[in-house]
């Protein structure tokens, strides 16, 4: 039996796995190649990690594998992302932009998004509640979140103040904070930011420009204040 410089002991038939030396590594039988067993070790956990979705969990907004879809009508035309069938990304704006915004890894490809695509269709037709059917996903402080949530129950054809909103999520000194999120919304006009305005009743902001939402309420037969 032979030490290695630096065990004070060994035990038959192993070497020291303190220096990474022969009889301390693995060969990689995918990469072909020796590494550290520690290295081989963690390697086969991620493999196992991803084959069951973890890795994924694990990135919450930052997606894998989306697609979008340009839709016509309205305003301007309108780009859809999504996550499987739940939106992640959508608004009057080139995907790259949307993409970015949405934190994506990668670019998405184009594809068909059918359910999306018949629900804008249905809206621009009429059937005004449709913009609600679609699922969608985004993730924010708890504030936002609340915002979000609130934004899908505001009824076409109504508009809400930003305090009203914020009186209706449980924080009525936060109106500022509705603002803040209803500029982070990514997902429009599915989450309707669209329908909250100005508490003197003028239209407030809107990040694809004033004209659009000016559109999107006109076309849902909202009474504005004069």
């Amino acid at each position: 039996m032979r030490l290695h410089r630096g065990c004070q002991e060994a035990e038959p038939r192993r070497t020291c796995s303190l220096r990474y030396q022969r009889g301390c590594t693995e060969v990689n039988p995918q990469e072909g190649i020796a590494a550290p067993r520690f290295l081989i070790s963690a390697w086969r956990e991620v493999q196992w990690l991803t084959a069951f979705g973890e890795v994924r969990s694990l990135l919450g907004d930052y997606y894998i594998c989306v697609h979008f879809q340009v839709l016509a009508g309205g305003p301007a035309e309108l780009v859809v992302i999504l996550d499987e069938d739940q939106i992640v990304a959508a608004g009057f704006a080139p995907v790259e932009k949307l993409a970015a915004a949405a934190g994506l890894l990668r670019q998405p490809q184009r594809g068909e998004v059918a359910d999306v695509a018949k629900a804008w269709s249905d809206y621009l037709a009429g059937d005004l509640a449709a913009l609600a059917r679609p699922r969608v996903q985004q993730s924010g402080s708890p504030v936002q979140e609340l915002v979000w949530q609130e934004l899908r129950e505001i009824p076409s054809g109504e508009v809400w103040a930003y305090s009203e909103v914020a009186a209706r999520i449980g924080h009525p000194r936060a109106a500022r904070a509705v603002g803040a999120a209803c500029g982070a919304n990514r997902i429009a006009p599915f989450v309707p930011c669209h329908r909250v305005v100005a508490a003197d009743g003028s239209l407030g902001g809107y990040g694809y420009g004033v004209q659009v939402k000016q559109w999107l309420l006109a076309h849902e037969g909202a009474v504005m204040a004069s």
